[in-house]
């Protein structure tokens, strides 16, 4: 059985099986996997017993806008609901804010948003650099 948590206390050493299972290599350097985690607003998993199945991931001000960047289910535990309760777990979190966005990077991920009561948006532009610049700050936010 399933169990969900909230909160950002999760072992490094599950966060980078779980990241190297769904193949989000550039993610494995421990200490940008524990900033990404350390600054996130609200972080939402799923476990099975002590094995970490599933997560979410929100930045958020609070007040009008949160962006969900990460979710990712474990190969092994797919077809189960686990991303479909994990984003409704967000969503419930987030519900009096104006603006809920995520990151669909194909169409699969696009289809499940759409599934999760999301609709398609055709204005948001991003600038992406390679991991190895990316300054991590150590005053924190």
């Amino acid at each position: 059985m399933i169990e969900y948590k909230e909160g950002n206390r999760i072992a490094l050493k599950e966060l980078k099986r779980l990241y190297a299972a769904v193949r989000w290599l550039h993610f494995l350097r421990p200490r940008l996997l524990k900033a990404v985690y350390d600054r996130s607003d609200y972080v939402v998993s799923a476990w099975d017993g002590k094995r970490l199945a599933g997560v979410a991931r929100v930045i958020s001000d609070g007040v009008f806008n949160a962006y969900i960047p990460d979710v990712l289910v474990d190969p092994q535990y797919r077809r189960m609901g686990i991303a479909r309760e994990l984003v409704r777990r967000v969503i419930e979190r987030y519900k009096g804010l104006y603006n809920i966005t995520a990151v669909a990077e194909d169409d699969g991920g696009r289809v499940f948003f759409y599934n999760c009561g999301m609709t398609q948006m055709r204005t948001a532009m991003r600038r992406m650099q390679p991991i190895k610049k990316v300054a991590m700050r150590k005053e924190g936010r």
